[in-house]
C-alpha cells in the first residue's frame, strides 16, 4: 500500500517539472542529511521523495477505517550554485511550487487496486535544512513535508500477494574455490630383519 503511494508521488512530481527545472526525481531511503549527500551521485536541481513512516489514520479528513494508514511523506529539494543566496532561492522556489502542486494532487485510484490513496490531509510544510556542512558542498536543501492516507479496500488476507516480497539472491562469490587436497599414494612400510649367528 505504502509503496503504491510513493510510486505515484514520484510519477506526479516528475510530470510537473521539466528536466531543466528538475534534473533528478527519485526515491530515497530515509532522511537526506549532510552525512548522506556526498555518498550518492545526482544532478541538480534534484528532489528526493521518501516515506518517513505511518500511523493509524485516526482523525483523518480523507480516509478512515480499521486498516487505514496516515503516511508521513517528505521531499528533499537540493540545489547547487556558487553563491549561497542563489542556491537558497532556487531550492526555495522549487519547494514552494512543489507544495502548491501537492496541495491539489489527488492520486489515481484504479479499480484493480485493492486500496484507496487519499488526497493530502493539510497544507504541506516547508523548511530550510541549511547547515554549514551542506553549505560547504555548495548546496542548499529544503524539506517539503505532508501527510497522506492509504486504505485497503479488501481484507488483509486478500492483500497477501500485494504485501509479500520475494527476494532472489543472485550474488556470485568472487573468492576462488579452495584447491582440492593433493592425492597421495598409499604409504607402504617395509622392514628388513637380519638374523646374525651367535658366536
Amino acid at each position: 500500500m505504502s509503496t503504491a503511494l510513493l510510486t505515484q508521488a514520484l510519477a506526479f512530481v516528475r510530470a510537473q517539472f521539466t528536466r531543466q527545472e528538475l534534473a533528478t526525481v527519485q526515491a530515497y531511503g530515509g532522511e537526506f542529511s549532510s552525512d548522506e549527500i556526498d555518498k550518492i551521485g545526482f544532478n541538480c536541481p534534484a528532489v528526493f521523495i521518501t516515506v518517513l513512516g505511518w500511523d493509524g489514520a485516526t482523525g483523518s479528513k480523507q480516509l478512515s477505517g480499521r486498516y487505514a494508514r496516515k503516511l508521513r511523506m517528505a521531499a528533499f529539494v537540493v540545489c547547487k550554485a556558487p553563491k549561497r543566496e542563489t542556491r537558497m532561492l532556487g531550492a526555495m522556489q522549487i519547494a514552494d511550487k512543489l507544495a502548491l502542486l501537492l496541495r491539489d494532487w489527488e492520486p489515481a485510484n484504479a479499480s484493480t487496486n485493492p486500496y484507496t490513496l487519499g488526497a493530502i490531509e493539510d497544507e504541506p510544510s516547508c523548511e530550510n535544512l541549511y547547515t554549514r556542512a551542506v553549505d560547504q558542498l555548495g548546496l542548499a536543501v529544503w524539506l517539503v513535508r505532508w501527510e497522506q492516507c492509504v486504505k485497503p479496500e479488501a481484507g488483509v488476507a486478500q492483500l497477501v500477494d500485494w504485501l509479500r516480497v520475494d527476494i532472489e539472491d543472485t550474488v556470485r562469490s568472487t573468492e576462488p574455490e579452495p584447491a582440492p587436497a593433493p592425492v597421495l599414494p598409499d604409504l607402504v612400510v617395509t622392514e628388513a630383519i637380519v638374523f646374525a649367528p651367535v658366536p
